[in-house]
């Protein structure tokens, strides 16, 4: 396995309790020497998984929880948007 950065447009996000992690699968919408701008990729985020979610425009509901899920972050919570 590479590691690689990549930036999704995310489609679709679900929750997989057998393997504890959350798969998110979307298109690349960045260049990247090694996935083409557009191409398919789906991704799995486990526990200790570095991840930052950008938004266009975030509601002030999501935003709060978002931020309440940060502050209390050592409980191991999930935040759905």
């Amino acid at each position: 396995k590479r590691r690689v950065t990549l930036t999704l447009r995310v489609t679709r996000v679900e929750y997989d309790g057998v393997a504890d992690c959350v798969r998110l699968s979307g298109t690349n919408a960045s260049e990247n020497d090694l996935v083409k701008v557009g191409a398919f990729h789906t991704t799995e985020l486990g526990v200790g998984s570095r991840v930052t979610v950008t938004k266009a425009a975030w509601d002030s509901v999501h935003e709060a929880a978002l931020f309440e899920s940060v502050r209390r972050s050592s409980g191991g919570e999930l935040v759905a948007l």
